[in-house]
């Protein structure tokens, strides 16, 4: 038996240190396709949703509400529903800026509410950070009560048929 250990013990730690260096390199080759596969990118951010109250002051003073924008997203919707008055007069508009400031997107209905639709461009035309919406009383009671509504979303939306 003593033989037999003596000539076969080199051949099985040649063995052993064989397979652990393929081990290795398999599985760097694994980590290196996984990060391919991801192109370094972040992951999708979570979808973004905010319900807010609050009042839209006398003519030509605005109101404004910021939210977040992460890089990646594919769709915004911003929906304002606000109070129609006692005579169903009341008029408000809606403007939306992106982070660097540039108006993205607006809504100016001749009643209290309005809703704006981001899709990608206008993303990339506002950038990245926070975004915000101006809400202006344009005609109507002295002080009109409103629901903002925002959606941001970083995967592509289903639409119902």
């Amino acid at each position: 038996m003593g033989r037999f250990s003596h000539l076969y013990f080199p051949i099985f730690v040649t063995l052993l240190v064989i397979g652990a260096v393929v081990y290795v390199i398999l599985d760097s080759s694994q980590t290196q396709s996984n990060e391919k596969e991801n192109n370094g990118s972040k992951p999708i951010p979570e979808d973004y949703h905010s319900e807010r109250d609050g009042w839209a002051v006398g003519t030509q003073l605005s109101t404004y509400e910021d939210f977040p924008v992460e890089e990646g997203a594919v769709e915004g919707i911003i929906v304002l529903d606000g109070d129609e008055g006692i005579h169903g007069l009341n008029d408000l508009d809606m403007k939306v800026y992106g982070a660097n400031g540039k108006m993205v997107g607006s809504s100016a209905g001749g009643g209290p509410d309005e809703k704006v639709v981001l899709k990608k461009f206008e993303f990339y035309r506002g950038g990245t950070g926070t975004y915000r919406v101006e809400i202006q009383n344009f005609a109507g009671d002295p002080a009109i009560r409103y629901h903002l509504t925002i959606d941001i979303y970083y995967h592509e939306v289903e639409k119902e048929e």
